[in-house]
């Protein structure tokens, strides 16, 4: 049987780098705030999506005790050389998901806004897009209040 080589992960990690890539996060269910179930390997969407904004970052990253970039149970180094880890921040603004509850996350690779949408916009309601692209990941939260003159900042270290 064949197996995925190191330099082939790398590989994987530099072609989902290279397309669109965007972070949806939804409302989930409100009953996930008392026994929020597993996320399904065979997702294609969120459950209740509110919109998606624009990944700020996209970098290879590598395992390092001393790393600055925390995930839970582990911690990683920014890397110059392409890897099996990519690191994905996105920084959603002051007025995205305004009064919403945030229950689930999913990054998104290809997604396409519609035509017609102002020159620069990087935030998507759901019907702003002709393609919501394809799930790579999945995360259901802990629910987070989306309140007045706050910014949130979400974090993922996606391993191929």
């Amino acid at each position: 049987m064949a197996i995925l080589t190191t330099a082939g992960r790398a590989a994987l990690a530099t072609a989902i780098k290279a397309v669109p890539l965007h972070l949806a996060w939804g409302r989930g269910k409100a009953d996930w705030d008392t026994n929020r179930p597993r996320e399904p390997r065979s997702a294609t969407a969120l459950v209740d999506e509110i919109g998606r904004r624009k990944v700020n970052l996209a970098e290879y990253c590598t395992p390092q005790g001393d790393g600055d970039i925390v995930m839970l149970g582990a911690r990683f180094a920014p890397s110059a050389q392409p890897t099996a880890n990519l690191h994905i921040r996105t920084e959603f603004d002051f007025n995205d998901g305004l009064g919403e509850t945030i229950r689930e996350l999913g990054v998104f690779v290809g997604s396409r806004p519609r035509d017609g949408l102002p020159a620069g916009q990087t935030y998507f309601a759901p019907q702003e897009l002709a393609d919501p692209g394809i799930l790579l990941a999945i995360d259901y939260i802990t629910a987070v209040q989306r309140g007045v003159g706050a910014r949130i900042a979400f974090d993922f270290v996606i391993t191929f």
